[in-house]
């Protein structure tokens, strides 16, 4: 007995969509959640305060570049607002905290307090193991007695 060709094609595209969806369900058991988290609501609720601390920040005229250098991990503030005498005594007052994180890679995420070193230009140092290289995410988080007064996100491309 033969079976008509008709049934053949059905069959292969039956097949197809059962491959495709096993492989789906394999790829993303084995991918990293970055944006599934368990306080997904709370923290939605406070969306107003992190854009309220990004604006903050941006009104300072501000930009963060992150560098390595003998073993040390320096940012930098540039831009119009690094000349700025008032920029740079408001900052000198707060805490920085940089959150670096590697898209591919959770277990080398860290956070990094920086200790304010110099004013002209803004400058902010710490002692930290060199960063694999690649991009990472990186959360400049500014505060005051504990308490978040500005952040800026920024990606950094270590060599």
């Amino acid at each position: 007995m033969r079976i008509p060709l008709w049934m053949i094609f059905l069959g292969a595209i039956a097949f197809c969509g059962i491959g495709a969806g096993l492989a789906l369900v394999v790829i993303s058991g084995k991918s990293r959640h970055g944006l599934v988290r368990t306080d997904y609501y709370e923290d939605g609720l406070r969306l107003d305060e992190y854009k309220a601390r990004e604006a903050a920040f941006d009104s300072l005229g501000l930009t963060l570049s992150l560098r390595g250098e003998s073993g040390a991990m320096i940012v930098e503030g540039g831009g119009s607002g690094a000349g700025s005498a008032s920029v740079r005594d408001r900052l000198a007052t707060l805490d920085l905290l940089v959150e670096l994180r590697r898209p591919d890679d959770q277990t080398a995420d860290r956070d990094v307090p920086m200790t304010f070193a110099a004013d002209r230009p803004p400058l902010w140092v710490a002692d930290a193991a060199p960063l694999r290289r690649g991009r990472w995410t990186a959360r400049a988080i500014f505060s005051r007695a504990g308490v978040p007064v500005m952040e800026h996100s920024f990606n950094h491309d270590a060599p």
